[in-house]
């Protein structure tokens, strides 16, 4: 009987939503940093491996999420994207 209260108890939005907010009470809500960054990661989630109809290795939907919304960070904090060494430039070809 406890472990099906304990199993409510955690499944249950209100209860879930205390219990996240005992742990992000430390926290800002801010939804973007307060401060200028130096550089965006972005880690991969997923990507579709190449085949025969595509050459191209393809990004899942979770690191196209994902580089859309440090996209969207980028344009709105106006961070500037500075290209590698390795990277094609104008002045290299």
């Amino acid at each position: 009987m406890a472990a099906v209260l304990g199993l409510f108890l955690w499944s249950w939005p209100p209860s879930t939503a205390l219990f996240a907010r005992i742990l992000e009470r430390w926290y800002s809500f801010a939804p973007y940093p307060a401060g200028q960054a130096d550089a965006i990661v972005i880690l991969s989630a997923s990507v579709y491996p190449s085949d025969t109809s595509e050459p191209e290795v393809l990004p899942g939907c979770g690191t196209f999420l994902r580089c859309r919304y440090a996209a969207c960070v980028s344009a709105s904090a106006k961070i500037l994207i500075v290209p590698n060494e390795n990277s094609p430039t104008p002045d290299k070809g």
